[in-house]
């Protein structure tokens, strides 16, 4: 999440982040899975596709 510190830096909008991370922790079939959903994000590419 490349605009991070915005949404912390927010009031409401962090509110919204922390209730979303909170459905995931609650959920028995995600719990643990975040750590694993955070390692597979990467950051936004503005150029090309890179070629296979």
């Amino acid at each position: 999440m490349a605009d991070l510190d915005d949404w912390l830096d927010d009031d409401d909008r962090r509110a919204v982040l922390l209730r979303a991370i909170g459905r995931v922790e609650s959920k028995a079939s995600l719990l643990g899975r975040s750590s694993h959903i955070f390692v597979i994000a990467h950051p936004q590419n503005d150029g090309p596709d890179p070629q296979p």
